[in-house]
Order: C-alpha cells, then sequence, then structure tokens
C-alpha cells in the first residue's frame, strides 16, 4: 500500500510508514494488552503491518479478508503519531489526546463541558472552512433549542419530531432530517442464568412491536430494518432478507417452554444519550410485560455498566449502538482519544443523532435524525 506523501501531523511531524505500523501494533491495536481491546474486534483478521520503504507498507492478514479496504477507512484507523502517542502514554500505558493529520486538532478540553477544535493550517487536502468548531454537552433537548433560538448555538441534534414545527417557525432556522445507516441494538447478559435460554431472548424480541415504536415516537420517519445491513451496503444488501418478526403470541409459548417464572430481568439505558432513550425503554418494558417478562428500567449516567450492580448478571440488557455504516459494513471503534471517559460521548452527543433499528439475539430499532441549523 502507497502513503500519500508530504503529509504533516498536526505537531509538524512528517507522516511516514513507520506512524501506519504502530498504529496497527499489538502494542496500541490488535495485541492482548493493547490499551484499545476492541481493536481486536475490528482488526482481529489483521496478523500484521510491514514496513517495505518510508512510504509503502503491507498489510498481512490471516486469512483472505473482502473487507480490509472498509476496514482501512473505518473509526479503528486512524493514524496517529509513533513518537508523539509514546511520548503521552509513558507511564499511563495510552496517550490522551495524541496527535492525528485531519483538518481539525484539539485546542481545549473541558470534561462534560466542550471540546474545541481550530483548523490545522498545514492540512494537505482542501483548507475547513470554518477556523473553529466547539462541540457542546447539553443533555436537555429545552436547552438545546433555546440555545439555537438564542445564537448562541450555530447547530443541534437530536430533536424530537414533536419539536420540530415549533424550530421551523422561527425565519432564520431550519431544520433538516435524513434517515441515518445505523442502528440501536439491546444488548443481552448471556451469563445471567435466565438470559442464557435463547428462548428467553427471542421472546424477548418478538415481543418488541417496532413499527409502533417508529410511528409513536419517532412520528414514522424512522425505519424498520431488515436484519443488521442498509442498502448502503451496495450489492453486499440483501432487500429480500427478512425482517425482524412481532409475535407476541409467539413469544409467550417461548417463555413456557424455557420455563421462564418471572425473573426480573432490568433494562439499563442512559435517558439523555439516545433520543428518546427513555420513552423507547418504557414502551419496550411495557410490551414485555404484555407476554409476561417481569422487566424493570434502569437509568445510568454515560455508557458504562453500573459499578454499584452486581458482577453476576443483574444488569442483564443494555442499548448500544451497531456500527455506523456509512457505506461500509465495519466501524466504529470509538473514540481514539482516550480521555475521560465521557470525552467519546460528548464527541458524538455533539455531531450525531442516533435513531432506533431491529432484533435478534440482538434487538434493534431505527436511524433517522433532525439536525436544526441557524
Amino acid at each position: 500500500m502507497k502513503l500519500r506523501e508530504g503529509v504533516k501531523f498536526q505537531n509538524g511531524a512528517d507522516f511516514n510508514a513507520d506512524d501506519v505500523v504502530f498504529t496497527f501494533s499489538p502494542e496500541r491495536l490488535i495485541g492482548k494488552d493493547s490499551p484499545l481491546p476492541q481493536g481486536r474486534a475490528y482488526f482481529g483478521v489483521l496478523d500484521h503491518v510491514e514496513k517495505v520503504g518510508d512510504h509503502t507498507v503491507r498489510f498481512v492478514t490471516k486469512a483472505p479478508d473482502p473487507l480490509l479496504e472498509q476496514r482501512l477507512a473505518s473509526w479503528a484507523s486512524w493514524i496517529v503519531d509513533k513518537d508523539d502517542w509514546l511520548e503521552k502514554a509513558e507511564g499511563k500505558g495510552f496517550a490522551q489526546f495524541p496527535v492525528g493529520t485531519g483538518p481539525y486538532m484539539l485546542e481545549d478540553y473541558r470534561p462534560d463541558q466542550h471540546v474545541k477544535l481550530k483548523a490545522f493550517d498545514d492540512y494537505w487536502g482542501d483548507k475547513p472552512s470554518a477556523a473553529t468548531v466547539t462541540f457542546k454537552k447539553v443533555q436537555e433537548p429545552a436547552g438545546r433549542i433555546a440555545g439555537l433560538v438564542s445564537g448562541e448555538f450555530d447547530m443541534i441534534t437530536n430533536v424530537a419530531p414533536d419539536q420540530i414545527a415549533q424550530i421551523d417557525s422561527y425565519d432564520d432556522i431550519e431544520t433538516r432530517s435524513v434517515v441515518l445507516a445505523n442502528s440501536h441494538v439491546l444488548v443481552y447478559n448471556t451469563d445471567n442464568e435466565v438470559l442464557k435460554d435463547k428462548r428467553v431472548r427471542q421472546a424477548m424480541n418478538l415481543a418488541i412491536d417496532r413499527k409502533l415504536l417508529v410511528e409513536a415516537l419517532w412520528g414514522g420517519k424512522a425505519v424498520v430494518p431488515n436484519g443488521h445491513q442498509y442498502p448502503e451496503y451496495g450489492d453486499m444488501y440483501q432487500a429480500d432478507r427478512p425482517g425482524f418478526e412481532y409475535n407476541p403470541e409467539k413469544a409467550k409459548k417461548l417463555l413456557q417452554e424455557a420455563g421462564y417464572e418471572g425473573e426480573t430481568i432490568v433494562y439499563s439505558t442512559e435517558p439523555n444519550y439516545y433520543l428518546n432513550a427513555l420513552p423507547a425503554a418504557q414502551a419496550i418494558l411495557e410490551m414485555w410485560k404484555a407476554v409476561g417478562i417481569n422487566a424493570e428500567a434502569q437509568r445510568r449516567r454515560g455508557r458504562r455498566h453500573d459499578p454499584e450492580r452486581p458482577a453476576d448478571g443483574a444488569q442483564l440488557v443494555e442499548l448500544h449502538p451497531l456500527p455506523r455504516s456509512g457505506r461500509r459494513p465495519v466501524e466504529h471503534l470509538g473514540p481514539v482519544w482516550l480521555g475521560p471517559e465521557d470525552l467519546g460521548e460528548l464527541v458524538s452527543e455533539g455531531i450525531q443523532q442516533r435513531w432506533p433499528r431491529g432484533s435478534r439475539p440482538l434487538s434493534t430499532m431505527t436511524n433517522a435524525t433532525s439536525s436544526p441549523s441557524s
């Protein structure tokens, strides 16, 4: 693979093959003790990367991988400056705020407040159109809308459908909505004695009326997918693949066959991260109760497990994003900046909205986004 020459990192260092080899090394990404353990999930097929020349590398995989080209365009593939990473990671095991080669660089970061970026003048591509960009964390929808109307914000995300008409009533503000190739999935703890039985998980999936959720909470703008796939996959998309079934009677039968006896199942969610996450959770709980499942909701701050919950599996079901695809079936490693845990959430909340999609031993819902701007 040939690398672009003349590229600079944001600290002025030259980009070269050594940085690429290090980015995908066991030490940083694919090794057992890597500070980015998710890297093994996305690049488990990668054996190693060889330096062929200053601007030439060879990727060696353990087996043929038709998705390698797309993996290299994914979130897991952001190239870091080797020397900068090692210097910042010394004594800590990971590097906080490593530099990259992109059009914007970090200027200021304040936990739970904002991330401020500034244009990188030596970026090799087209020059950024804005000198600075600030992502601010505002959890309450009313606060986001008020900031937009007052002029404090130029753009906001995560706007509920029932708020769009109000925002459109202002002459200097417009809303834009688009269905995203992005899903939410319910992740089941299969180490738990109850959820270990796949019939219980299948029953939980069958009990969810996704079309009703879309109509009631997202104004019919979201889409229930046919499987964990998107039309953006192009030739890889299976248009005739069966969708997710809603069948409460079948769910009841599976629960009876599994011998489910009303054990409590906890659905853990972060109310302010996903749009309508809490109303969706409450609706799903009622759907589960309708087929005989004893479920309760647990609110948490952030997408991390609640340390106060027992480690034996009392926290049974969590809401997670299914990797965003764009044109790519594989993506999303999470933040490359391994600062405080909330940084990834802060950046994500500032730039994109997720709406629900579908089901299986995972269960999903769908995606559309409203981003008003003034």
